[in-house]
C-alpha cells in the first residue's frame, strides 16, 4: 500500500513543478538604481537605503485607496508567504503611483489588511516619474472615473543587487511560486558555472522532464512488485 501512496506523489510533481502564477524576468539584466517615495512618516527615503540582507524584495505598485485588485494582491501574497518562511526569505515594498495618497491612506491600508511592520509602504509624488519608473518592468497604469486601470502583479528583484528576477501575478499565487521566485531571485547573485548549472536544473521544461521520468520509473516498479507478488501466491 506503501508503494501505491509513493506512485501517487510522484504523479503529482509534474504538475507541482508548474509555476502559473509566476514568470521568470526576461534575459536582459535590469536594475533598481535609486528611487526616491514618501514612508509612512512622511520623510522622504530610496530604496537602496532599505536594509538589504539575504531577503529578496517583492515590490508591488498600486494605490492605497483602491478596492479591487491591490488588496487582494497584497492579502494573497501576505498569507502565501508565512508559508515558505522557512525556506524562503522576502522583504515586500508596496509603492503608490498615486500622488493623492498620503500618510494617513497608507496607515488606513496596513491597518485595514494588517499588514505586518516588516512591510514597507511608499508613495512616489511624481506620477509622471512612478509610469517612467515602472514602464521598465512592462508595467503600465491609466487614471480613469473610478482611480486607476492597472495589472494586478508583483516584482521579485535579487538581494542586494536588485536584479529584477521575475514577476508575480495576482489571482491564485501558490507556495510554490513564491519559493521558485524567491531561488530565482538569490541565483542571479551566483556567477560562474554554479549560477549556470542551478538555472539548467530549475526549468520548467527540464522540471517536467525529471518528474515524467520519476513517474515512468515508479510505474515500473509497480509493475514488477506487483508481477512479483503475483507469483508468489500462484506458487503458494
Amino acid at each position: 500500500m506503501r508503494c501505491f501512496y509513493a506512485f501517487l506523489l510522484t504523479l503529482c510533481i509534474p504538475f507541482s513543478s508548474s509555476y502559473g502564477m509566476y514568470s521568470a524576468s526576461p534575459p536582459n539584466e535590469i536594475r533598481i538604481e535609486s528611487i526616491s517615495f514618501l514612508n509612512e512618516s512622511g520623510k522622504t527615503t530610496t530604496i537602496t537605503e532599505i536594509p538589504h540582507s539575504e531577503s529578496s524584495l517583492v515590490l508591488i505598485p498600486g494605490y492605497f485607496q483602491c478596492h479591487a485588485s491591490c488588496p487582494i494582491l497584497a492579502d494573497q501574497l501576505k498569507k502565501m508567504v508565512d508559508g515558505v518562511q522557512k525556506f524562503s526569505k522576502f522583504r515586500f515594498l508596496f509603492l503608490s503611483f498615486d500622488p493623492k495618497d498620503e500618510m494617513e491612506t497608507m496607515k488606513m491600508f496596513r491597518s485595514h489588511h494588517q499588514l505586518p511592520s516588516t512591510w514597507l509602504l511608499g508613495v512616489i509624488t511624481d506620477q509622471s516619474f512612478a509610469k517612467e519608473f515602472f514602464a521598465q518592468f512592462q508595467y503600465s497604469f491609466q487614471k480613469t472615473d473610478f482611480g486607476f486601470d492597472h495589472p494586478n502583479t508583483a516584482f521579485v528583484f535579487s538581494p542586494k543587487s536588485l536584479i529584477w528576477t521575475g514577476s508575480l501575478f495576482g489571482g491564485q499565487i501558490l507556495a510554490l511560486d513564491l519559493v521558485q521566485a524567491y531561488r530565482d531571485a538569490n541565483l542571479a547573485n551566483q556567477t560562474g558555472l554554479s549560477a549556470g548549472f542551478s538555472k539548467f536544473l530549475g526549468k520548467k521544461e527540464y522540471l517536467m522532464l525529471y518528474g515524467l521520468i520519476i513517474t515512468v520509473l515508479s510505474l515500473g516498479y509497480v509493475f514488477f512488485f506487483f508481477s512479483k507478488r503475483r507469483r508468489l501466491v500462484s506458487k503458494g
